[in-house]
């Protein structure tokens, strides 16, 4: 495509692992446009947390990091290749030495932090941060058998058919894993990354190119940057078709990396402004510690727009203050730091060298003791389980509250009730609400994500019944996040089916339009079908408004219970 304009062929420059430059400024050049990306990714990933009812799909929004870690390992190894110097356990050497510490200081730091704030979910929070980067790990687990076949079979075939391996591979990988539903550990928007640094580029100059070459290229990149919006939008992975749709937008994501980086055009000046390359450089702070404060928040049940702004200014805040920690106590640097210490002749020098690294220890050494102390409970065993109180679909890290914290009993506690009858579906609402839920019913099946709508939820419930876990007792709570038809609703019934008792909990939120014609949606599908029940929250939350936060459709802490034991009446 490119051929007319080119003089010769070329692969990308090399970049460092932290996406530094290491082979001149030839290839910083190239390779522009990188962190800016990864730095307006985490942007809107905050601007996402903020307005969920806008985004239902903000996550998709950190495949575009994970995109460029992909370019950048493909880009390195090709480098040591074309110089005879790639070996497999250097590769794992380097990763191990530059990602391992990292990840290991940052996920006790937040068991730490979870002992402090809500101990029983300790092991939540660890887990989510684990997740956050299991992609990562696999992809640099199968990274250099990736790399070699594809090496090999260029050699001996010729490049295009070793792009079509890559190709077809992160295909395979992308369909299994929307069929599947699995996302969490996903090596597809890697793969895509790498094909978009091995695919070749052209050396050429800007000035050469004629204007219709260089407009299209930027409508291209537009382009892409407009079907990302539109996945953030909508794309919320509640069926194949909208994983799938999501796996568009990852290869879109893919194409604007490789735009972004081809020396001859522009865009990558546009987007590496400094502030963005800044904050790009922090993505791997960035993604765990989103994982982490956002099972922290949901272990708390802090889910309104207050706790919504708190928690992205806290993610923002801890990206930067785990940036520069990190940075302070490398592995490399500690005995150094520990003997500059010491040769402060005062002690109010010596604390302030220690302070950091004093810090950071009392809080992973907190974290290694909630994981033993706290993480061995009754709940936690009931967990491991096939009657386990609370399983959840695989989701990205904002749809997902992972529910192996436990609950303490008090003398208070409601006596609990044959919960092993009962199955919920619902949204975000319920996954405020679902620690207190297993307080008045333990047994019972919970299968939320923040971004569900009754649009396409037949297809979760037919899941749920073709697994075994549609009980006789089916409880909904959906309608928060958007207004529905008749029609989409009555589907939802039939799916579940006549033989099931049905409860389908009403919404509230003064800030939401849609509110009145759900609710009547609702009744008159009551009036419908025999075996569905309404209960009524919106009359309970009207007049109780201290149970919600800014008129809804958020929850405090009274209203969480209140919700509960809503539910609990009415079912049983």
């Amino acid at each position: 495509m490119d051929n007319q304009y080119s003089y010769n062929t070329d692969v990308t420059g090399g970049i460092g692992i932290d996406g530094k430059d290491t082979t001149g400024r030839r290839s910083k050049a190239k390779n522009r446009g990188l962190e800016g990306l990864r730095g307006i990714a985490m942007i809107l990933t905050l601007v996402a947390l903020l307005i969920p009812i806008v985004f239902k799909a903000g996550d998709i929004a950190l495949q575009m990091i994970y995109v460029v870690v992909g370019y950048i390992t493909a880009v390195t190894s090709f480098s040591a290749l074309k110089k005879g110097q790639f070996k497999v356990s250097e590769f794992y050497i380097k990763r191990f030495k530059n990602y391992c510490p990292e990840i290991l200081i940052v996920f006790f730091l937040y068991c730490g932090l979870a002992v402090i704030l809500v101990h029983s979910a300790t092991r939540a929070v660890g887990k989510a941060v684990i997740e956050s980067v299991l992609g990562l790990v696999l992809f640099f687990i199968v990274f250099p058998a990736l790399f070699i076949i594809w090496n090999k079979i260029a050699v001996k075939k010729g490049q295009q058919y070793s792009y079509i391996f890559l190709v077809v591979t992160a295909l395979v990988i992308a369909i299994a894993n929307a069929i599947a539903g699995e996302q969490t550990v996903n090596v597809y928007p890697f793969i895509v990354g790498m094909i978009a640094a091995l695919v070749t580029k052209k050396k050429l100059k800007y000035e050469s190119l004629p204007k219709d070459y260089k407009r299209n290229r930027l409508l291209m990149f537009l382009g892409a940057a407009v079907l990302v919006i539109i996945g953030m939008l909508f794309f919320t992975g509640e069926n194949v078709f909208l994983r799938l749709a999501a796996v568009v937008v990852v290869a879109a994501m893919g194409l604007m990396v490789w735009l972004a980086t081809a020396s001859y055009l522009k865009i990558g000046g546009v987007v590496d402004i400094p502030v963005f390359k800044m904050i790009g450089k922090m993505w791997l702070e960035f993604i765990t510690s989103f994982a982490g404060l956002t099972a922290l928040f949901a272990a708390k049940e802090w889910t309104g727009i207050g706790a919504r702004l708190i928690l992205a200014v806290l993610i923002a805040g801890l990206t930067y203050l785990l940036n520069k920690i990190i940075h302070f106590i490398g592995p490399d640097s500690i005995k150094e730091k520990l003997k500059a210490a010491g040769n402060y002749s005062d002690t109010k020098g010596k604390m302030i060298k220690m302070i950091p690294l004093f810090i950071v220890t009392v809080f992973m050494l907190l974290g290694l003791f909630g994981l033993f102390v706290f993480g061995s409970t009754k709940d936690d065993a009931e967990d491991s389980t096939a009657n386990a109180t609370t399983e959840l679909t695989t989701l990205p890290v904002t749809e997902k509250i992972t529910t192996e914290a436990t609950t303490e009993a008090t003398t208070e506690a409601p006596k609990p009730a044959d919960s092993k009858k009962v199955t919920i579906v619902g949204d975000f609402m319920l996954q405020g609400i679902e620690y207190t839920l297993v307080e008045y019913m333990p047994d019972v099946y919970i299968d939320a994500s923040q971004n569900r709508q009754v649009a396409y939820s037949d297809d979760v419930v037919k899941d749920l019944k073709d697994n075994g876990n549609l009980r006789d007792i089916v409880v909904i709570i959906l309608g928060t996040n958007g207004d529905f038809e008749e029609e989409t609703g009555q589907l939802l019934i039939d799916a579940i089916g006549k033989e099931k008792k049905i409860y389908w909990v009403n919404t509230y939120g003064t800030s939401l339009p849609q509110i009145n014609d759900v609710n009547k949606r609702i009744e008159k599908l009551a009036g419908k079908n025999a075996n569905l029940n309404v209960i009524d929250w919106y009359s309970l939350a009207a007049a109780h408004p201290e149970y919600v936060s800014d008129g809804g459709p958020f929850l405090t802490s009274d209203g969480v219970d209140a919700l509960s034991k809503l539910i609990y009446d009415n079912v049983h």
